[in-house]
């Protein structure tokens, strides 16, 4: 069994590498040679099988260098194919062309196999191009995905939750803010609604005019209306229902076709699927039958309610007849009476707003009580998320302790919140940057968004220590805006703090050089881990007075339990770290290939040549040291 996932083999076929075959061992393997020999190609190629690009969007340019370089190398049509081998034993064969979107997977039996390894657990590799070590030691996000790595289950779980609970809070804020707007455009309307009742109050029939027959009629008109409203809302509520229940039986009919695809039932869980699969067809006549009971008997309503709708429409004209041949009789009274009955239309409109202004305003207390639980829920997941990265540092000081020191700074890294409030703040017409800046600094997102929405200039005043003009500008520039929901659910990255002790001294990461950066990072990397550790030369850039002390003895533990592939020119990482495959390359400048293989003893004229600058170098360096 092997004591990892690893790379066995990887082949090519046409192109600069055209027959190359590079045999990998569990533990240490190094590959070298001179500049253009194909080492990094090597390293490139496995990626590029394993599917492991970069995205494009996130990283352009580093997607854009990798594409060229494997576009110049295999071309369309020229193959890369790697053997590799799962920690459980289960091996496969993996195969890419250049040009193509996909690899191909198979088995031992040479079974097509349909595995994305960037998404299943089935295998996976950690690959670094050149100079990304150096990029992670000085970005803290690629820090916090190091950190991350060691518990990339749990993490992953936590992340999918957060991405739906931002979702969730995105279509929250979303709504909130339509309602918003919708009760201010029906806040204006409703500022008549007193006057028209107090015009209605005022126009009365005066004594001897004889109203009351009118009136009478005239309520009735109005009661009517109102029947004929409501009837119409059952109406097409029951249509929209009958609606509903057949889009729902087509989508469980979609779902069932879809779950049991012939794809879904080749798999190795076949028989339980097709159980179920049987299982539910054997329900679905009844579901079916009972849909259409329902069905029928909301159908049954609705023509009746759509009858009664008729009466109720055939009742209103006919009363409005009877009501226009009763004004005819009353000329004297008709023009009050139609100044009122404009008038109560205009009032039962407007109360109808009043109704759906309460329900809209009920509907938002609940979206706003809705996000604060979601609120209390991002919270606790970013602190639980928190909890797992400080136990990763806890373990890395365990290991690499006392010359390596890391610490999570929870929320540290407040990059987007500022990047959100600069470009909310920017049509402000004030001098926003220092604000920016101090609002960074004392007060977290949420508890800003509770201050402006909340109007609440005096605490903001002294929170920022600020006059009250500049307060009233930040909360008018961002009150009820869609910018303050963001800003209010805005990720605060945890920040890592990497510590390198130099002599007596522990130094953070941002004081370190480069070099000590990486010579910290590399270390972290090489600590173990079922995947296999790819690098194109891990010793860029690394201080050589931390090389042996960390980097190698780093690189002596780690190959005990997982699969090293490292592209080197620092003897340092072969001989010190005791190579079982070292793969020399060699190029006559128009075709790469391999030279030679085996473990350090076997190839040591190579690495003293390739690696020393040749023997007499290394006589000569030996002479002048000493030793």
């Amino acid at each position: 069994m092997p004591i990892s996932h690893r790379i066995r083999s990887i082949g090519v076929d046409g192109g600069f590498l055209d027959g190359t075959v590079i045999r990998f061992n569990d533990h240490l393997n190094c590959l070298i040679g001179g500049r253009g020999t194909g080492k990094t190609t090597v390293i490139e190629f496995i990626r590029y099988a394993l599917g492991f690009m970069p995205d494009a969007r996130l990283e352009p340019k580093k997607a854009r260098e990798l594409d060229k370089l494997i576009t110049a190398n295999l071309g369309n049509g020229n193959t890369v194919t790697l053997e590799i081998e799962t920690q459980s034993g289960l091996k496969y064969t993996v195969r890419r062309k250049g040009g193509e979107d996909t690899n191909v997977v198979k088995d031992e039996g040479g079974n097509i196999k349909q595995l994305d390894f960037r998404r299943s657990q089935v295998f996976d590799a950690e690959i670094y191009s050149q100079n990304d070590i150096e990029n992670a030691a000085s970005d803290p996000l690629d820090q916090l995905r190091i950190i991350d790595k060691f518990r990339e289950e749990e993490l992953g779980e936590i992340v999918k939750e957060l991405s739906k609970l931002q979702r969730e809070l995105d279509s929250n804020a979303a709504e909130i803010f339509s309602a918003k707007s919708r009760l201010a455009s029906l806040q204006d309307d409703l500022s008549e609604i007193d006057g028209i009742s107090e015009k209605l109050k005022a126009l009365t029939v005066d004594a001897g005019e004889d109203p009351e027959e009118v009136s009478r009629h005239g309520a009735k008109i109005q009661a009517v209306e109102k029947e004929k409203k409501a009837t119409g809302r059952l109406i097409r509520g029951l249509e929209e229902s009958e609606h509903d229940l057949d889009s729902w039986l087509q989508s469980l009919e979609r779902l069932t076709s879809t779950t049991f695809s012939r794809a879904t039932l080749s798999g190795p869980n076949r028989g339980l699927l097709e159980e179920l699969q049987r299982s539910i067809n054997s329900v679905l006549p009844d579901i079916e039958a009972g849909v259409q009971t329902i069905s029928e008997s909301v159908s049954g309503l609705f023509q009746e309610a759509d009858l009664a709708g008729r009466k109720i429409e055939s009742k209103l004209l006919s009363l409005q007849e009877e009501y226009e041949e009763l004004l005819a009789r009353h000329q004297e009274v008709r023009g009050k009476v139609q100044e009122r009955e404009r008038l109560q239309k205009v009032y039962d409109d407007l109360a109808e707003k009043q109704r759906h202004y309460d329900e809209l305003k009920a509907r938002e207390a609940e979206l706003v009580r809705d996000r604060h639980r979601m609120m209390e829920k991002l919270s606790e997941l970013c602190d639980r998320r928190c909890a797992i990265r400080s136990e990763v540092a806890e373990f890395i000081n365990r290991e690499l302790g006392p010359m390596i020191r890391v610490r999570i700074i929870p929320m540290g890294n407040p990059a987007e919140y500022r990047s959100l409030l600069i470009e909310a703040m920017k049509r402000s017409q004030m001098q926003y940057t220092r604000i920016v800046e101090r609002i960074v600094e004392r007060i977290p997102p949420p508890e800003l968004a509770r201050l402006v929405q909340n109007g609440q200039v005096e605490e903001l005043m002294e929170k920022l220590e600020i006059d009250r003009d500049r307060a009233n500008k930040i909360i008018a520039q961002l009150q009820n805006t869609r910018e303050l929901f963001n800003i209010e659910s805005v990720e605060l990255y945890d920040r890592p703090l990497i510590e390198l002790k130099d002599g007596a001294d522990y130094k953070a990461a941002d004081n370190l050089s480069t070099g000590q950066k990486c010579t910290t990072i590399l270390p972290i990397l090489l600590l173990e881990s079922v995947k296999p550790l790819i690098i194109d030369q891990p010793e860029d850039n690394l201080d050589n007075a931390f090389v042996y002390d960390t980097v190698v003895k780093s690189i002596q533990s780690s190959k005990q339990n997982r699969q090293l592939i490292f592209v080197t020119h620092n003897p340092n990482i072969p001989v010190l770290g005791d190579a079982e495959n070292v793969v020399v390359l060699h190029s006559d400048g128009r075709q790469g290939q391999v030279l030679t293989s085996g473990d350090v003893d076997t190839v040591k004229t190579e690495i003293e040549t390739i690696l020393e600058g040749g023997k007499e170098a290394f006589e000569e360096r030996r002479r002048r040291y000493g030793h």
